[in-house]
Parts: C-alpha cells; sequence; structure tokens
C-alpha cells in the first residue's frame, strides 16, 4: 500500500528516492499533510504571538505606531534605538531579575529556529517561508526570520540536502548559532546587566542551540519511524508551545510582565514620563524660526512667549502622566492584589503623586526638572496602605519617613515619632545585617532578585534621615508653639496661627522660589528652638557667594559651641569647604564632628564623608 502511493522515479538503482512528506501522492496523504501543516502553522502563530507578548505585553501585533516602531528599530543595524536580541533577554523580563526566564528564552528561541527548519526538510523549502514570515511580523523578529530562512535553504535545498537529515538540520542550524554570536557581541543594550555575572546573556543561547538539536532529532526520529507520513511535527510543536507558556506561568507570572512594563512607564527610571528637558535650546531653535518668518518681532519676546507657553505645557503634561501613573498603579493592584510587586507599585503610586516641578529650575536655568522629595497631601494614601500593610518591603523605609513628614505638619509628634521608630526596628543597622547574612547563603546564579531592586531606594540614605528627624524630635518636641507665616514679605512681622517648630519645619519645600524668606521667617519666629541652627545653617547654605558661605557656618558654629545643635552646623561647614575644593579644611572639620559627636547620626554621617575626603586632602 505504501510502495503503491510514493512517486516512481526513473533514476539509477544506487540513487533512492528522497523521501518526505509530498511523496506520497495519495489523496487522503495530500490532505492530511495539508490539514496538519495548517495545524502546525496555527501553533506556531500562537507561539509567535506569545513571543510578541513577553516582549510589549500586548496580545498580538497591530498596525499601531509601536509595532512599527519595534520593528524599524529590529531592523535597523545601527543607531541608539535599535533593538537587538539581546535586549529579549534585559527588557522587559531581565534574565537578572529572574533568572528562570533563561529557561523560557532559552526554549522559546529554540522553538522558533528549529519548527520552520523541520518543516522546510520534511514539507519542502516553499513551506518553511510562511513560518520566517511569522517569526518576523508576528514576533516582531525580522533579523531572526532571515536567519531562520538562510538556514531553511541549507537545510532543505536539493544542492546541500544530506540523506541523513538529522546532519542537514545540524547545518540548517549553523546561521542560527553565528546569529546568537553576533548578538551577543553588539553594543551595550539600553537596558544594560548591570551585574558581575554576564555570563547569564550567553546562557539563553546555549540552551536555545541545544535544545533546537534536541527537537530536530526527537522530530527526525518520529518521522523516520512513521516513514515520512504526515504528523510528525504537530504533536512536538504542541510539546514546545506548552511547556515554555506554563512553565512561564508557573514560575514568573503575569504580573512579572505587568509590573516591568509599569515600572519602565513610570518608575524612577522612565525615560518616557517625568522626563527632564532643556527648554532653553528648544526654544531657541524654534524662536529662530518664527523670526526668521515674522522679522516685525522682536526675537527676545518670541523666546520668552514659547518658554511661557512650554512651562504651561509641562505643567499639563506632568498632571496627566500622573494621572495615567495612578490609573496604571490601581489597574496593576486590581488584576494582581496578592502580587509580590504591591509594595513596589504603591511606591510608584506615591512618588508620581509626590512629584512636582521645579519652579526654580524652570525660572532661573529654562529647565524642566521634577522633584519628589518633598512628600504632597495627594500622597498619603499610598504610603500609609504601604507602611500598614507592607512594613517589611523596603519600600516602606520611604513611606515611614514620608509618614512621619505628615503627622509633624498635622502636629502630632508622637505620631512621627512612631513612625520613625518603626522604620529602625524594620530596616536598622541590625535589621540590614541579618537581611545581609540571609542573602550570602543562597545561591547567587539562581536568586531571583528583590522586587524593589530596581527602584533606586537607598535604606541607608532613608535611616540616616529617620536618624537626623528623630533626634529633632527629641529636642525640640516639647517646646512650645508660636506665631508664624511661611510667606511673611518681612520675615521681622509675624502673623497667623501658633505653630510647634517642628510643624513649621515640616511645611517647607526646599525647591519653592520663596523657600529663603520661610527659612528666614522660622529663624525670626523661633529663635530658642532646637530648630534654629539647622535653619540658619540652611539659610548659610542659600548664600550664593562661597566665601561668605563658609564664613556664616564657621561663625555659627562658633556660637554653638558645647551644644548638641553643633554637630549639624559642623557637617554643614565641611560640605561647604568641600565644596570649595578646601579639602583638608573639611577633614579638620569632618574629624571635630566624628570625636566631639560619635554617637550622634552627624558624627555617622561625617564617618562616611572622611572615607572619601580623605585621598583629596593629601597633598599634591
Amino acid at each position: 500500500m505504501v510502495a503503491d502511493s510514493l512517486r516512481t522515479y526513473s533514476r539509477p538503482r544506487h540513487q533512492e528516492p528522497f523521501l518526505d512528506v509530498w511523496s506520497r501522492t495519495a489523496p487522503r496523504y495530500r490532505r492530511r499533510a495539508v490539514v496538519l501543516l495548517c495545524l502546525t502553522a496555527l501553533l506556531f502563530a500562537g507561539l509567535c504571538v506569545f513571543t510578541y507578548w513577553l516582549r510589549t505585553g500586548e496580545y498580538g501585533p497591530t498596525a499601531s505606531a509601536s509595532y512599527w516602531r519595534l520593528m524599524r528599530n529590529s531592523i535597523n543595524p545601527v543607531g541608539l534605538d535599535q533593538v537587538t536580541l539581546v535586549d529579549f533577554l534585559l527588557f522587559p523580563i531581565s534574565v537578572e531579575q529572574v533568572p528562570v526566564h533563561m529557561v523560557i528564552m532559552g526554549l522559546l528561541l529554540a522553538s522558533l529556529a528549529s519548527i520552520p527548519i523541520l518543516v522546510g526538510i520534511l514539507y519542502r523549502f516553499p513551506s518553511s517561508v510562511a513560518f520566517c514570515a511569522m517569526i518576523a511580523f508576528l514576533a516582531a523578529m525580522p533579523w531572526y526570520a532571515a536567519t531562520i530562512l538562510l538556514g531553511c535553504v541549507i537545510a532543505s535545498h536539493r544542492a546541500f540536502r544530506l540523506k541523513f537529515r538529522y546532519a542537514s538540520a545540524i547545518l540548517g542550524l549553523l546561521p542560527v548559532v553565528i546569529y546568537f554570536l553576533s548578538a551577543t557581541r553588539a553594543p551595550e543594550s539600553a537596558h544594560a546587566l548591570a551585574t558581575p555575572y554576564r555570563f547569564k546573556l550567553y546562557l539563553p543561547w546555549v540552551l536555545a542551540v541545544l535544545g533546537s538539536c534536541l527537537i530536530c532529532g526527537v522530530a527526525l526520529g518520529i518521522a523516520r519511524l512513521i516513514n515520512y507520513r504526515p504528523g510528525g511535527i504537530a504533536p512536538v510543536l504542541a510539546v514546545l508551545f506548552a511547556v515554555p507558556v506554563l512553565l512561564f506561568h508557573a514560575e514568573v507570572g503575569r504580573d512579572e510582565l505587568e509590573y516591568r512594563l509599569l515600572e519602565h512607564a513610570y518608575g524612577p527610571n522612565s525615560v518616557t514620563a517625568f522626563t527632564s528637558a532643556d527648554l532653553r535650546a528648544i526654544e531657541e531653535r524654534r524662536a529662530e524660526r518664527l523670526w526668521a518668518a515674522a522679522r516685525h518681532e522682536l526675537f527676545d519676546a518670541i523666546l520668552l512667549r514659547g518658554k511661557q507657553r512650554r512651562a504651561e505645557e509641562a505643567a499639563e503634561q506632568l498632571a496627566e502622566q500622573r494621572a495615567a501613573a495612578v490609573a496604571a498603579c490601581d489597574e496593576f493592584m486590581e488584576y494582581y492584589p496578592s502580587s509580590r510587586y504591591v509594595p513596589c507599585v504603591l511606591y510608584i503610586k506615591g512618588r508620581a503623586l509626590d512629584l512636582r516641578l521645579n519652579q526654580e529650575a524652570l525660572e532661573r536655568e529654562d529647565r524642566i526638572e521634577h522633584y519628589g522629595d518633598v512628600p504632597s497631601a495627594h500622597s498619603r494614601s499610598p504610603w500609609e496602605s504601604l507602611a500598614t500593610n507592607f512594613p517589611d518591603a523596603p519600600p516602606a523605609a520611604v513611606a515611614f519617613n514620608r509618614l512621619a513628614v505628615f503627622a509633624l505638619r498635622d502636629g502630632r509628634t508622637a505620631e512621627a515619632a512612631a513612625a520613625v521608630e518603626s522604620l529602625f526596628e524594620r530596616f536598622g543597622p541590625s535589621r540590614a545585617t541579618e537581611s545581609a547574612l540571609e542573602v550570602s547563603v543562597q545561591p547567587v546564579l539562581l536568586t531571583r532578585a528583590a522586587p524593589s531592586s530596581t527602584l533606586g531606594i537607598s535604606i541607608s540614605l532613608e535611616v540616616r534621615r529617620a536618624r537626623e528627624l528623630a533626634d529633632l524630635i527629641e529636642a525640640s518636641r516639647d517646646e512650645p508653639p508660636s506665631p508664624w507665616n511661611p510667606i511673611a514679605p518681612d520675615a521681622g512681622v509675624l502673623d497667623g496661627p501658633p505653630t510647634h517648630p517642628l510643624t513649621a519645619l515640616a511645611s517647607l519645600d526646599r525647591h519653592h522660589p520663596a523657600h529663603h524668606r520661610s527659612l528666614a521667617a522660622i529663624a525670626v519666629a523661633f529663635p530658642h528652638s532646637a530648630v534654629y541652627p539647622g535653619v540658619v545653617a540652611q539659610l548659610a547654605l542659600l548664600d550664593p557667594v562661597p566665601s561668605r558661605r563658609i564664613e556664616r557656618l564657621a561663625e555659627i558654629e562658633r556660637s554653638l559651641a558645647g551644644r548638641p545643635q553643633r554637630a549639624e552646623v559642623l557637617l554643614r561647614y565641611a560640605d561647604a569647604l568641600a565644596e570649595s575644593a578646601r579639602y583638608a579644611e573639611a577633614v579638620r572639620a569632618l574629624e571635630r564632628l566624628k570625636d566631639d559627636y560619635p554617637l550622634s547620626c552627624w558624627g555617622t554621617a561625617a564617618r562616611e564623608r572622611l572615607a572619601s575626603l580623605a585621598l583629596m586632602a593629601l597633598p599634591g
């Protein structure tokens, strides 16, 4: 029966016919071959769509601007915007953050490479072209598709075809191996792998090559067992489709992908939202074009109007981006309420609500900059939720400090003290040592990174801020209130309701254009308070003349001899000396601070600064 279904070849006896799926001409074999080829193509299309989803978070390629931008950057062989195969390993999900993702990537790349080559061998080369086209357009990987297409030519063309089919498949994989090597040696990616374990970049390629060899061997072995009847590839592809999908959902999770995309869009390292811009450079170029077209108007007038317009647009853009970030964070927490990334999402939400335009940079330097170190009243809810529900997560260290500031603004010093005390209990030096020991006993290569590791949160910085705040609360919590107006035109004229000095200090925004006047008002309103030395030191630091700044700080430091408030002023004095390149004097000031106040937070800061300044102070 089989012999009747095979073509009869008019060739010498020593040449046997090269059997493949189409060698059987009986209608039932042809129909079965077409149906199973369509089923294989459908499964492969699903695998390509899954690959595209892993790259973008979108459920399929559409005719959107983002899709064509990805295609354009993938085709572009040079430039800063090029997207290489290495980017797939580092964004959105980085193999550094989730090591098991290396296995998923290896399986995916192996499946994408081996299936078209197998189709070319068993179904002939024209059938493999459609599979390569799916890699190019459904997975948005045009160079990988072109490489695999070359492999299909080598594996299936009559000039290269070998009787040992597996050897043909291995030859077809050689262009893929070369492509992997060239991709690994590509220029540094925008999503650089910040780890000493850079060999993680090579492991997915090794897994992909070994997996492709295994897949080709299994599929060709099955095809030989069934004497090259249709159906040798579809079962293998079904398994290859299921394994990476199931492994991703079991070991990585959809929330990992959604969070990484959210963090990339609105997190601290975002390049699309809350970014800085140089208005001067932008508006000068635009004003030159407008002035050339309308010479009756002064160039400076055109430039000023353009800057005002851009400043208004920047405020509107910030409001839109803040609203989009909050909506994205709320949506994530609604869909993934038990995700390990919920504390990070609360942090991103709170940070977005705290971000404001730096008016001083806008007015003086014509730059659009944002700052978020002064908590906004609108961000209280996410910070409270973070500190209450996830007190041991690293982002909670920021939340405790923000809640302490909120409490001081409301005049609740006891609540503020409790917030910083909670921070010490969970993130103090003893707890940090325990966490370091826990990490040190885990295998570094296989350890999944902490969820907040890419947010740039400095626990030591938050602890130091909390210590400074705790010392200030302890020194001035029992002081009486006094009338104070933060924007009094004359610092000597005091009006407004009675205010505690800590409340007045916590209400300040050091980026506000009227910050200098507000500090002066506090200095006049609370001359005997524990906050006074720090306030006058900050006023001295605002002096634009470096020499006068140093003289004022030195005078304040001498007037506080024997008082604990001298420690902060001494640190500010040392910083001013270092900024003026007077390193030896700065080192001597820090040495005095370290010796006179060894247990204070300022003494700790002095020891940290001494390590870097000691080398600069050496002669020559």
